[in-house]
């Protein structure tokens, strides 16, 4: 078996589950979702023991309840401030206060013992009474990775920022119970003493979440201008008089200032426009009852329960939750490859649906091990909505909107989670622990099938890329990637013809992307320099395979023309395509019907048959331009890199992304094609004119 052949499903995997993303999107993603994996395993860590700490200190369940709901709404008020500033502030530093927050209130709980002493600490601090990541951290990182991220990569990012926080929670659940039990075996310690030690703990990763923080570039914050890199002033400038159109495009990708002074002076409330608002009033309703239904279940409490029902060991206890938190982070891998096959609204009810009847059914057996299971089957499928809702929210929100609205978010499903614990805490009192349960199940259902009810239509990213020209896409089903041909814009461009032989043309070849399938995504290096208003036209040989890179191309040009590529679905889609620039005309097709492949001779009688001057094919994802007898033949090669069936691997090379920019002057053609070579752009240039006698 070739290298090549064993690394293929490798690759393929490499891409299919997100790692690609994630890897490219750059160090402070893995920062982010490194800091917030050391939180969980705290946070994991904290749900197994906390409640067992308080019942060794003789607080009654009302107590444990009161404490919990007084947390969580102290978490409500801290992340109300903090999400608040976040953005004036700066992201990273509230970070770091918050980190600082969590550090002080694990001193506390590794010190004292007095009720209202450990009520303060957590109400002012960060301790997470329940397990679950409340307060200031999650808003601001997702919007920061949301920042950081494309549509088409902001899943997988999200899903791996989900799937380690699992992975963390598990371990520090382990963690904890088997501490407990060893340290609870030794000689003159006793239970109190032993949870006292875990909260040391808690202060290191909260430690090493201010390290991780300081370690941030401030790429993070959203006040940050992009700076435009060489490789965008040579697209846009060479051999061009576009100076000032460059001007005007730069000043287009970024907030103008004033209006950025103008909204630091609003509201809250008043940061965000009506038509998201609109959208979050219904969002943020049913995120309510799901956390409230979260907050009377808890993994804190569903720990406690199984211990009042089954009266286990702490490390039996804590086998059980590790291992149900590891089986969370293994299905939330697949969150992200879901969500792009299926559709965000589809992975977060489908997913969703099965964990919260197994909380409705939770109660119901008196045997371990059928409760075991339904507990494994809540806490498998439980986090992987996590992803999609808060890509979700990022994709019908504005960029700049997107940290107030998440602030929101967490503080309404913070405010309604902390009713929940003394709900439970009362029930308990009266015995009726097992109430909690049916309640909190009939309300995920609730809102399991409000949420697919009322956005499973709903349109995504029509505030990203392309500003005002993505909110003109038609529709979301199936028939957006065949009715591809804007009549409208093809007209006007005929009209225009004899007056783009003498006015320059950009024109955009491209082709082979093969996403999410080959590549997650086209390179960020590429899409940097792919921005609205430069390019007029675009030529795609085939194989697009998905809407969202649809879309893209959309938002860079209205004038899009595509031929249908092997992997294409699209019935509608025409082989070849023949487009006319007076006096030049040009064809383009896939070329995957010819043969020989990639034969010079059989293009050339496919360019003669067409009476074409210029004839672009794609298919081998390599690039070529050469000239035979007068016919220009350009392959754009594959604008992600993605490996072709028939690329013949020769020490280890692989294809270089790449594609193609036709500057269409008259009778003669400067093409400029770009290149990714070791992560950086390479531009070359070359010239075809077409004959005076031709001409």
């Amino acid at each position: 078996m070739s290298s090549s052949s064993f690394l293929r499903p490798i690759k393929w995997l490499y891409n299919e589950f997100g790692v690609a993303s994630v890897y490219h999107t750059g160090r402070d993603a893995w920062f982010i979702i490194l800091a917030r994996t050391c939180r969980m395993f705290a946070y994991g860590a904290n749900s197994l023991i906390i409640a067992l700490f308080f019942a060794s200190l003789n607080f009654s369940d009302f107590q444990i309840g009161l404490f919990m709901t007084l947390t969580l709404a102290g978490d409500v008020l801290l992340s109300l401030f903090l999400t608040l500033v976040a953005d004036q502030v700066g992201r990273r530093r509230i970070l770091f206060a918050g980190a600082i927050l969590m550090v002080l209130s694990g001193a506390a709980f590794a010190v004292f013992e007095n009720f209202w002493i450990l009520l303060f600490a957590a109400v002012v601090g960060v301790i997470s009474a329940t397990g679950g990541d409340f307060g200031p951290f999650r808003a601001i990182e997702e919007s920061t990775l949301s920042h950081l991220t494309k549509p088409d990569t902001r899943s997988d990012v999200l899903s791996w920022y989900v799937t380690t926080s699992s992975l963390g929670s598990a371990a520090g659940v382990e963690f904890s119970g088997r501490a407990v039990d060893f340290l609870t075996d030794r000689k003159g310690w006793k239970a109190t003493d032993a949870y006292h030690t875990v909260f040391w703990l808690y202060i290191s990763m909260g430690m090493l979440n201010m390290v991780l923080t300081f370690l941030m570039s401030d790429k993070c914050e959203i006040a940050e201008k992009p700076q435009e890199d060489e490789a965008n002033e040579e697209l846009l400038d060479e051999g061009r008089e576009r100076s000032n159109e460059a001007d005007d495009e730069d000043g287009a990708l970024t907030p103008v200032s004033h209006e950025q002074g103008e909204s630091e002076k609003r509201t809250r409330f008043g940061q965000i426009s009506s038509a998201t608002r609109a959208i979050m009033y219904k969002l943020w309703f049913l995120l309510a009852v799901d956390s409230l239904a979260d907050g009377m279940v808890s993994y804190a409490l569903t720990s406690y329960y199984l211990d009042r029902k089954f009266h286990l060991s702490k490390s039996t206890l804590g086998d059980l939750i590790s291992a149900s938190y590891l089986l969370a982070s293994c299905s939330t891998i697949f969150a992200g490859p879901l969500a792009r096959h299926l559709g965000l609204i589809n992975t977060m009810v489908f997913t969703h649906l099965p964990s919260s009847a197994a909380v409705l059914c939770f109660p119901i057996p008196q045997s371990l091990v059928i409760t075991i299971i339904l507990f494994f089957i809540r806490t498998g499928l439980n986090n992987m909505d996590q992803a999609p809702r808060s890509a979700f929210i990022a994709a019908v929100v504005k960029p700049e909107e997107r940290t107030a609205v998440m602030g929101i978010t967490s503080m309404l499903r913070t405010l309604a989670a902390t009713v929940g614990p003394s709900v439970t805490g009362g029930l308990a009192g009266q015995d009726k622990f097992w109430i909690a349960f049916v309640v909190a199940g009939a309300l995920r259902i609730a809102y399991d099938l409000g949420l697919w009810g009322m956005f499973i239509n709903m349109k995504l990213h029509v505030h990203e890329g392309a500003g005002q020209a993505s909110q003109e896409r038609r529709s979301a089903d199936e028939e957006e990637m065949t009715e591809i041909e804007p009549r409208h814009n093809s007209r006007r461009h005929n009209q225009h013809h004899h007056q783009q032989s003498r006015i320059a043309m950009l024109v955009l070849v491209i082709g082979d992307l093969h996403i999410p399938h080959r590549a997650p995504a086209l390179p960020a290096k590429f899409t940097k320099l792919l921005v609205p208003g430069k390019i007029q036209q675009i030529l795609c040989t085939g194989n697009l395979t998905d809407r969202e890179t649809y879309d893209f191309l959309r938002s860079i040009a209205s004038d899009v023309h595509i031929v249908k590529g092997d992997f294409d679905e699209s019935s509608s889609l025409p082989l070849h395509k023949i487009i006319n620039h007076s006096p030049l005309s040009i064809g383009f097709t896939h070329a995957h019907t010819v043969v020989p492949h990639a034969d010079p001779d059989a293009l050339l009688l496919l360019a003669r048959q067409w009476d074409v001057d210029i004839l672009i094919t794609g298919n081998t994802h390599k690039f070529e331009a050469y000239e035979i007898e007068g016919k220009f033949f350009v392959n754009p090669g594959s604008a992600t890199g993605a490996m072709s069936a028939d690329w013949d691997v020769k020490d280890g090379e692989e294809p270089t992304p790449s594609f193609v920019l036709m500057d269409v002057q008259g009778a003669v053609v400067v093409l400029y094609v770009y290149q990714l070579v070791n992560e950086e752009v390479k531009v070359e240039k070359m010239q075809y004119r077409k004959s005076v006698e031709d001409a």
